[in-house]
């Protein structure tokens, strides 16, 4: 399955139930953050070599996915060990 912004974007009721947000708020966490990547990542890091498989807007939806559905180990560990 590929799961890319220039698909996903078009079902803004499967967006917003995958990633927590609209369209409209992802295009500008992606305008604020597109400078600081250009400056603090391209600029810096950028070295020869391969070039990055997914787009800046593709790592931010990954992003958002993987918060969205991340339970943190102490959530994990009430659930299964109780409190103490």
């Amino acid at each position: 399955m590929s799961l890319r912004y220039t698909k996903i974007v078009t079902h803004p009721k499967v967006f917003l139930r995958l990633f927590g947000v609209n369209s409209v708020q992802f295009n500008q966490i992606c305008t604020n953050v597109t400078p600081l990547w250009k400056r603090q990542v391209l600029g810096k890091y950028k070295r020869p070599g391969r070039n990055f498989a997914l787009s800046l807007e593709d790592m931010i939806l990954m992003l958002l996915l993987f918060y969205r559905s991340y339970i943190t180990q102490m959530v994990t560990t009430q659930v299964y060990c109780g409190q103490n």
